[in-house]
């Protein structure tokens, strides 16, 4: 733009400048029909560049192809009640793409009207035109050219150089703004942004219902680890730790599952990434079987004492002589009870 500009704008200095009104008109007309052409350039590019966005913000069709990529991710920094969170959620990539079209929208903010300009650099070519001349008659010993006074010089100038002005200023951005195309398409693109959070709750709702979720959720709080240990109390006298194992074997399985599940799905223009969100899943899964362990651990160690201290507590009854039938029945039945656990 620059250059045309400087080529116009020297063309007229050196060609057309000093010439009668008419031509001063007809230049000026010229000039504002580079403007118009030059505006109309601009309304395409912008256009454009909005169409080849739409082509990729869609719902819609086989062709759509993910440009953005979502992270599904565990939010446990909501105390007990964890939830399902995207980053970067509907708001983000809204706005992203929003101010995405704004700069491209926006991009000839920067560019001054070409007529504008051009007029503004004509009027100071005509006051050093004008100049000259009023110089020239001051040398010629002040007076005026073809009889006319100082005023009626002044005039006559003004008059050959005068054009029209411009009924109303608007810059590229305005103009290319009242295009109701540009403005159709980026609607559009703003509507299909939004369809994409129906999407991404879609995709909360479906993973908070996820069977490793909720057992997850569940075994997290105080309450459900108390809720499972109640229900893993032994009730097999020959497998003690049965219900412990069940469990823990339920959730090794339950990990290996979640390992097996695709790590990314494409959803329209944005393609769902699993992978924190698995990783968050196996760690706290891990970490379950971990504490299951520990209290199993703890609990046996607990019995282990219990039965030493019975053991003990037995030793030393047993050691104690007999000093009657009584006693001596009690002895052998104290001995047969620890002999059974």
């Amino acid at each position: 733009m620059d250059y045309i500009l400087e080529r116009i704008n020297i063309t007229y200095q050196e060609q057309f400048i000093d010439r009668r009104n008419s031509i001063q008109k007809t230049w000026a007309r010229f000039v504002n029909d580079i403007d118009k052409r030059f505006k109309e350039a601009l309304k395409n590019s912008v256009k454009n560049s909005f169409l080849d966005l739409q082509k990729h913000i869609k719902t819609e069709g086989s062709d759509v192809v993910a440009i953005f990529r979502v992270f599904t991710k565990l939010d446990k920094t909501t105390g007990t009640q964890w939830s399902i969170i995207h980053e970067p959620n509907h708001s983000i990539i809204r706005q992203n793409i929003v101010q995405l079209m704004d700069k491209i929208r926006g991009f000839t903010l920067n560019l001054k009207r070409m007529e504008v300009t051009f007029r503004e650099k004509r009027e100071l070519m005509v006051q050093e035109s004008v100049k000259e001349i009023m110089m020239q008659k001051e040398k010629s010993g002040g007076g005026s050219f073809g009889g006319r006074t100082k005023e009626e010089d002044m005039e006559a100038l003004t008059a050959k150089w005068n054009i029209p002005a411009l009924e109303k200023i608007e810059q590229y951005p305005e103009m290319i703004w009242k295009s109701k195309s540009v403005r159709t398409i980026y609607d559009q693109v703003k509507r299909e942004i939004d369809k994409i959070k129906q999407v991404l709750d879609d995709d909360e709702k479906r993973q908070m219902v996820e069977p490793e979720f909720r057992q997850l959720m569940n075994m997290q709080t105080e309450r459900g680890k108390k809720r499972f240990l109640r229900s893993a109390e032994a009730t097999d006298p020959d497998d003690p730790v049965a219900n412990y194992r069940t469990t823990i074997e339920q959730m090794q399985t339950n990990m290996q599952e979640m390992a097996n599940k695709a790590s990314t799905q494409a959803r329209f223009f944005i393609q769902l990434d699993y992978t924190s969100l698995r990783n968050d899943q196996k760690d706290c899964a891990r970490k379950l079987v971990t504490e299951i362990q520990e209290h199993l651990i703890k609990e046996s160690k607990q019995e282990l004492n219990n039965h030493l201290e019975l053991l003990n507590d037995t030793v030393e009854e047993l050691k104690k002589n007999c000093t009657s039938l009584d006693m001596l029945k009690a002895h052998k039945e104290r001995h047969a009870n620890v002999r059974s656990q």
